[in-house]
């Protein structure tokens, strides 16, 4: 295994369980907020997109 990740799985091996808990629910949170920013992102696109096409077609 390389140092830098031999050095990471030693911090992670340090760890309790209560805060490596901790931390996975601090990246599900992440991860659902990145995905509702990125699903919103998308929603608002597509509603711009409709705008424009209906605008065009008039």
């Amino acid at each position: 295994m390389k140092p830098k990740l031999q050095e990471i799985v030693a911090l992670i091996d340090a760890l309790s369980l209560r805060e490596r808990a901790a931390i996975g629910c601090a990246a599900l949170i992440l991860l659902w907020g990145g995905w509702t920013v990125l699903s919103w992102d998308a929603i608002e696109a597509r509603r711009g997109d409709a705008e424009q096409r209906l605008a065009a077609a008039r």
